[in-house]
């Protein structure tokens, strides 16, 4: 792999990051400010699920900057 096909892949893996944080923190205030349980529990699952791709993406950049 070519130095600046790393630096994008990089730079990719950090935005998907980036997103997937910012995915998990809006749906977690989602869900703290809904009062219907079975909406409560759609936000926390929308949260969990985006948490997850943010730590296995992490792993992949973690990776790739080995």
């Amino acid at each position: 792999m070519s130095s600046t096909s790393s630096i994008t892949n990089i730079k990719q893996l950090q935005s998907i990051i980036k997103h997937a944080q910012r995915r998990t923190d809006r749906y977690f205030r989602l869900y703290q400010g809904a009062s219907d349980d079975t909406i409560k529990a759609r936000w926390f699952n929308l949260a969990v699920e985006h948490d997850r791709i943010a730590a296995d993406t992490a792993k992949k950049l973690l990776a790739a900057a080995a």
